[in-house]
């Protein structure tokens, strides 16, 4: 394609100087070459394989007075020797009813799988894996015992709680004035009756007006004459008291995997062997450890010798107790 040098030494520079850097207990390992390929997100992907494309194109033009197809019993695998190894093959099936998907199964003679995911715990929604913590239990602010993640549902509800603030205070924006010129007519936001023939959308953000009850103070979500997400959403959230506890997430220098163990610890949300026996999972009760006692979160972080042992080894310094509770409260 008369490409200057310049421009393919650039390109095969690219294409040749790619490493990985694999994440090993929380921490990155010495990065890697890698025999061919681009970085992860690198916006020169899709232009390569455009000029690939083109390439190709104008190679199946010069056979534009050749006939290209294929023989209908053409079989790849007896030109090159390869075939499908079904002991590691899984047919992945979506949009049919179970008569059809058994049908493919039995034609293609390949097991079916299963795609699973994993968060907190679950897996699958054929699992019997239960969450961890509750996801109203992780949404919490972390001094108050949560993960502070977002809950996506309460924050789009007060996305359309702004938009129906700036119905009535930013009248001069175009689309707010075409609403209030259209719809509103002049009249109070929060008095207006919704007419049937409204917009899905909209029709959703007038009916955000029963969320202004929640907010108490309206005038604190606005603090410069601004409306706040932030505090509109902590105030809807609500107030939660703050665990003795809440110190382990701050300056700890131990791997996020750790920490967020022993968050499910304190919580005592760790799948131990007495709790999988509360949801009907018939395991040995023994603590695979020591089998001197049932297995139970007090066991392994207190009461279990191997687990003494290792704290002895591990936290002499620390001074580190046999009981579970004192350890927490140590901690703090």
């Amino acid at each position: 394609m008369s490409f200057p040098s310049q421009f393919i030494n650039w390109v095969m520079n690219c294409v040749s100087t790619i490493s990985y850097s694999l994440l090993i207990n929380g921490f990155p390992s010495i990065p890697f070459r890698a025999q061919k390929g681009l970085h992860q997100g690198d916006p020169m992907s899709p232009f390569l394989f455009a000029l690939s494309m083109e390439y190709f194109s104008r190679c199946l033009k010069r056979k534009k007075g050749d006939i290209i197809k294929f023989h209908p019993k053409y079989d790849l695998s007896m030109v090159y020797g390869l075939f499908v190894n079904k002991g590691k093959s899984a047919l992945y099936v979506a949009g049919v009813d179970d008569a059809m998907s058994f049908k493919l199964v039995q034609a293609r003679q390949v097991p079916k799988g299963v795609l699973s995911f994993r968060y907190l715990g679950n897996s699958g929604r054929d699992s019997q894996a239960k969450p961890h913590v509750a996801w109203s239990h992780v949404c919490l602010l972390k001094s108050c015992g949560g993960l502070n993640l977002s809950r996506l549902d309460l924050w789009n509800k007060v996305a359309m709680l702004k938009n129906l603030c700036s119905f009535a205070h930013k009248k001069d924006r175009l689309w707010f004035r075409w609403i209030n010129d259209y719809y509103l007519k002049h009249s109070d936001v929060f008095s207006y009756i919704v007419p049937s023939i409204t917009s899905w959308m909209l029709a959703k953000i007038f009916n955000s007006r029963r969320l202004v009850v929640n907010l108490q103070d309206q005038n604190d979500c606005a603090p410069h004459g601004h409306f706040s997400m932030k505090i509109a959403y902590k105030k809807l959230l609500g107030q939660h008291p703050k665990v003795p506890w809440r110190a382990i997430w701050y300056n700890n220098k131990a791997t996020p995997t750790s920490v967020v163990c022993m968050w499910q610890a304190i919580l005592n949300r760790l799948h131990t062997i007495d709790r999988l026996w509360k949801w009907g999972m018939s395991w040995d009760p023994m603590c695979r450890l020591c089998n001197a006692a049932p297995e139970t979160r007090d066991h392994l972080f207190g009461d279990c010798v191997f687990i003494r042992k290792v704290k002895a080894f591990v936290c002499s310094d620390f001074h580190m107790s046999t009981s579970f509770a004192q350890d927490v409260h140590i901690m703090n």
